[in-house]
């Protein structure tokens, strides 16, 4: 598995749906997210189903950790930006999407071999969350001002915390959760 090629592709993804918000429109987008979610969980089906397909194979094998679920980290990912499109505003949308994308493809990329760990998770360290907060910064604040910033701050604390959900739900959730309790709308 390739750590790096696998949090990449997690970025380019949350950055080519922000692409596809301003250039199809948020429902556009949704539908295209819905397809994609929908291929994803019947390709993982058939591989846990002991189906064998030479492309999807490789594809898995460079970049899958190995979870019971095949793809459950795509899949995930495309849920959570399925619900922030639809349960928030599109500018607050796009700003949650990048925080998931770059915030937590960054967190992993440099905080997973660094030694000093949280001291309220130990699978998680100082880099990772400083490296969340920083990185998912900038694409927010591009979006939101400091406002965006607030975001991917209380996002990478909500990313620390040990969960048995996938982070990228958790963020997701959380994101319309926070982004309700701020705007009052949805």
């Amino acid at each position: 598995m390739n750590e790096e090629l696998r949090q990449t592709i997690h970025i380019a993804i949350g950055l080519v749906t922000i692409s596809l918000v301003y250039l199809i429109g948020v429902p556009s987008t949704v539908g295209l997210l819905v397809l994609i979610l929908m291929a994803g969980v019947m390709i993982s089906n058939a591989k846990a189903l002991g189906f064998e397909n030479p492309l999807i194979d490789g594809i898995l094998e460079k970049i899958e950790r190995g979870a019971k679920i095949p793809g459950k980290g795509a899949i995930t990912m495309f849920a959570g930006m399925i619900l922030i499109l639809t349960l928030t505003t599109p500018l607050y949308a796009i700003t949650l999407i990048s925080i998931l994308a770059v915030g937590d493809g960054f967190s992993t990329l440099i905080g997973r071999n660094a030694e000093v760990k949280l001291p309220w998770n130990d699978n998680k360290t100082w880099y990772g969350f400083v490296s969340f907060v920083v990185f998912s910064s900038i694409p927010a604040f591009s979006f939101l001002g400091f406002e965006g910033i607030a975001y991917a701050f209380a996002l990478g604390m909500i990313e620390t915390i040990d969960l048995d959900l996938d982070d990228n739900l958790l963020i997701s959730i959380s994101a319309v959760i926070i982004a309700y309790l701020v705007t009052k709308r949805i």
